[in-house]
């Protein structure tokens, strides 16, 4: 008998190793929808991700030389606040159609009105597609509510993301970057109506050339998620390495004018003064090295000055 509890005690122990070494990362979260990017170690995952025993929708992004994922994007409904372990698991199916918003910017340019409205279709050009959220992105070019004519030079992109209970969040960037003739500042008054309600407006933007802006609005009653990541799996897998205890832990708070859209943002509130230079950039370019093609989610307004 006590060779029996002995056997049985070392299967457990030994089942419990397993789960703890499968384990990739733990997660805090708080109720809602979550979508989130996530970095795994090669071969820790062949196929797919969970979110504890949620189900798990995941988009695979890029996979080591060895087929395992080397980054995805991982959808969930949170139904509680707490710590959740991200394990690999087969990839979850599923399909829905998404019901878009609507959604238009409309750029009033001397005594002329340009609009650009999301398609009502799904976009061909998708990030996310699964049982549990959509999202695509439509690039619009702005015409003329007189005569139809384009704007020569300016660009909307629409990065529409719904969740298969219809709530969701619409990601709008006003772009001035073609290489074209003639492009070159415009000064435009802008507004942005979502769903039939003005959830932006501004008058008198001058957008240099080669800047873009963005502003991301939510929509639906559901709520989203926020999340306290895990960064082992990101040091680990080599793409973050670990901040030097040196490095001040900095919270900025980004609001007031500069931080208006095309504004110089953290650069005028000395959040950099206090991170040793170049640290930033230098995590910003092994991300963007690692990751490949991921699209930048971010929510804040941005500018490429």
């Amino acid at each position: 008998m006590k060779q029996l509890f002995i056997a049985a005690a070392a299967v457990a122990f030994a089942l419990a190793s397993t789960a703890a070494e499968a384990q990739i990362a733990v997660h805090t979260l708080t109720p809602g929808w979550t979508s989130f990017g996530q970095a795994v170690p090669q071969g820790a995952a062949p196929s797919g991700l969970q979110v504890g025993s949620l189900f798990t929708q995941t988009d695979v992004k890029t996979r080591w030389p060895d087929g395992s994922i080397r980054f995805a994007v991982v959808t969930a409904s949170v139904p509680a606040a707490g710590t959740y372990a991200i394990s690999p698991a087969p990839l979850a199916g599923g399909a829905f159609t998404p019901a878009l918003p609507s959604a238009s910017v409309a750029l009033a340019i001397g005594g002329t009105t340009y609009t650009a409205a999301l398609p009502p279709v799904s976009a061909s050009d998708m990030w996310l597609s699964g049982g549990l959220v959509y999202e695509g992105r439509s690039i619009v070019v702005p015409v003329s509510s007189s005569d139809g004519t384009a704007h020569p030079f300016l660009r909307v992109l629409f990065d529409t993301r719904v969740y298969n209970d219809g709530a969701g969040r619409l990601d709008v960037t006003v772009e001035n970057v073609l290489d074209k003739s003639g492009a070159t500042t415009v000064t435009y008054n802008v507004a942005i109506v979502l769903n039939g309600q003005t959830v932006f407006a501004k008058n008198s933007v001058q957008h240099y050339y080669l800047t873009r802006w963005r502003k991301l609005f939510t929509f639906g009653a559901a709520a989203l998620a926020a999340i306290t990541p895990d960064m082992t799996p990101f040091n680990d897998s080599g793409a973050l390495p670990p901040y030097l205890s040196l490095v001040a832990n900095m919270v900025s708070s980004p609001t007031g004018a500069s931080y208006d859209i095309l504004q110089s943002g953290a650069r005028e509130t000395g959040s950099r003064k206090a991170t040793p230079r170049g640290v930033e950039d230098v995590a910003a370019a092994l991300i963007a090295a690692f990751f490949g093609n991921a699209r930048h989610q971010s929510g804040a307004a941005s500018t490429t000055r």
